[in-house]
């Protein structure tokens, strides 16, 4: 059963109420779809409310539950917004066990002759068995899933709660001009998921796992925690700069006889965790820049042994051979990642627009991700 809502909760009970009934009134039980939310938005603006801020794009039915709803919100009553997830349910409705420590905030009396609750549960980007309940369970859109061939812009920050809603924003005025589906978030997968389902990004999007560097000793030991720890991702980056052996580019087998198969262990572990996932060799971080001969070996091998690398991150040296580079990329239908670019407009130009970018959004000034798109399309 819901717990009673602390008298210090910063929720206006009468406004929670007063949203209950619009959402209620206009769905008649019926599911929302995005035409629908799009009206309801208008019809909740009307409200004023004070207290509230509600993310409309974020509505869902409960899919064992008709006519049972779900809002992600702000509550503004407070000193700061709390972000919650909004459970509008008719009293009579099975209280649902996705969400044990849901809160009552206000029972209201009648909507379309029926006893309502309005319940608040805790839903902010560090709330993470919520986030993942929600989008598991309710609405999977909200997933990250692997990009295959599309091209990305992976927005990094130190501020994701910021960070990242701005990101879904420009990813969202990207898709309305005509471009592809652009959205990545790298560097906290939970707070990705909660951006995006406050946002109502249902188009899908990446989110890249922290880089899992090869260690010189070849001892795997804790990767499978690691990976564990991050199994919402979608896309994995995996670096065997340090595993690598001496040697002159005659010598390609010679330098990669340990670093491939450890990438290639890597590849299996993290399969037996994620069944889907994209699967991205690092070398940026090797001393010399990257040789097409070098990038052809590597993902050849790969290939070669079922562990096709969907993404490579070269090391560029001066740029020079870019397009040699994306050249050999394109043969084995890999994307070119940076992550550490600058000259955007090269980068894109040789990559032909099949490129994968990382970008810090907490640099000054921040960068223009739809202007970024264009200089990237090549």
């Amino acid at each position: 059963m819901p717990t009673p809502m602390p008298v210090d909760m910063p929720l206006r009970p009468g406004e929670a109420s007063a949203l209950a009934e619009v959402v209620f009134r206009h769905l008649g039980g019926r599911p929302p779809t995005d035409d629908v939310r799009a009206r309801l938005g208008s019809r909740l603006a009307a409200l004023e409310l004070g207290s509230i801020r509600p993310y409309i794009g974020s509505l869902v039915e409960d899919p064992t539950h008709q006519a049972t709803y779900y809002l992600a919100a702000d509550s503004l009553a407070g000193p700061a917004p709390a972000p919650l997830l909004l459970h509008l349910a008719s009293s009579s409705a099975p209280f649902s066990a996705l969400f044990p420590k849901a809160m009552l905030v206000a029972r209201m009396q009648p909507v379309g002759g029926r006893e309502v609750v309005v319940n608040a549960i805790p839903f902010g980007p560090r709330d993470t068995a919520n986030l993942r309940a929600y989008a598991e369970k309710l609405d999977r859109a909200f997933l990250p899933r692997p990009q295959g061939a599309l091209p990305s812009i992976a927005a990094a920050s130190a501020r994701p709660e910021t960070g990242f809603p701005a990101a879904f924003e420009a990813f969202r005025q990207i898709r309305q001009a005509g471009g592809a589906n652009w959205a990545a978030v790298a560097g906290d997968a939970g707070a990705g998921l909660w951006a995006a389902i406050r946002a109502g990004w249902r188009e899908g999007y990446t989110a890249l796992a922290g880089r899992l560097a090869v260690p010189a000793d070849g001892n795997l030991a804790g990767f499978a925690e690691t990976v564990r720890e991050q199994d919402l991702c979608s896309r994995f980056i995996v670096d065997p700069s340090a595993a690598l052996d001496a040697g002159t580019d005659a010598e390609l087998e010679g330098r990669f006889d340990r670093a491939l198969p450890l990438c290639a262990e890597i590849f299996d572990l993290i399969r037996r965790i994620r069944r889907s996932f994209d699967f991205e060799l690092a070398l940026d971080r090797s001393p010399a820049p990257t040789t097409p001969e070098e990038l052809a070996f590597c993902l050849g091998w790969l290939k070669s042994h079922g562990r096709a690398a969907r993404l490579v991150a070269p090391n560029p040296g001066q740029g020079e051979r870019l397009a040699e580079l994306a050249a050999v990329a394109r043969q084995f239908n890999a994307t070119l990642s940076f992550h550490s670019a600058r000259d955007w407009e090269r980068v894109g130009a040789a990559a032909a627009g099949r490129v994968s970018v990382t970008v810090r959004l907490d640099e000054e000034p921040p960068p223009d991700l739809v202007k970024l798109t264009a200089l990237l399309r090549g």
